[in-house]
């Protein structure tokens, strides 16, 4: 028997620092062995030639060879599922700055009669403390527009360095597709 492909067809969610499937909530397929459905499900090509789709414990390799089908399957759909959530935050990110480089800064609010004196952009305050007003007025408008950004695109992190997380979990995902491929 040869495994052709392994799906995963259940949705996952982020607990934590984890990713977990959510019961249920699968597209599952009756199995042309058992009968039941699955929700994660192989097509395999059989010793006599015939195309099956099986559960990944149905498949007839023993039941260590299943789970580490459906795991890998697993890992593959838990890849997906941070991906679209990773592109969602870049687009949401891109859009974010795209947006705030449109912005005017709010008025400066100066306050040199306190100790140190300082500045005040949208409520980002800034000492002069140490630097020119110059200085402290373009890190204040500086500060005010990276705590829009985090606001508006639901990070702190800039769109190119979401970009570079996607393509990271896309290689992690392409070695794990290969890796079910060689099973």
């Amino acid at each position: 028997m040869r495994v052709l492909k392994v799906v995963d067809t259940r949705e996952y969610e982020e607990i934590g620092d984890r990713w977990v499937p959510i019961p249920g909530s699968g597209n599952p397929r009756p199995c042309d062995r058992c009968g039941r459905p699955h929700e994660v499900h192989a097509t395999v090509k059989m010793p006599s030639g015939e195309t099956m789709v099986v559960g990944t414990g149905c498949m007839g390799m023993g039941p260590e060879a299943g789970r580490k089908v459906a795991s890998r399957a697993g890992t593959i759909a838990k890849l997906e599922a941070e991906i679209k959530k990773k592109t969602a935050l870049y687009e949401r990110r891109r859009s974010a700055e795209a947006e705030v480089a449109k912005m005017k800064p709010p008025e400066p609010v100066w306050m040199l009669d306190r100790t140190p004196p300082r500045v005040s952009v949208g409520g980002t305050e800034m000492w002069i403390q140490h630097r020119t007003e110059a200085e402290s007025l373009r890190d204040a408008i500086h500060f005010w527009r990276q705590q829009v950004l985090a606001e508006l695109g639901g990070t702190t992190y800039p769109a190119s360095y979401v970009a570079s997380e996607i393509r990271d979990i896309d290689l992690r995902l392409k070695r794990a597709q290969a890796a079910l491929g060689k099973l």
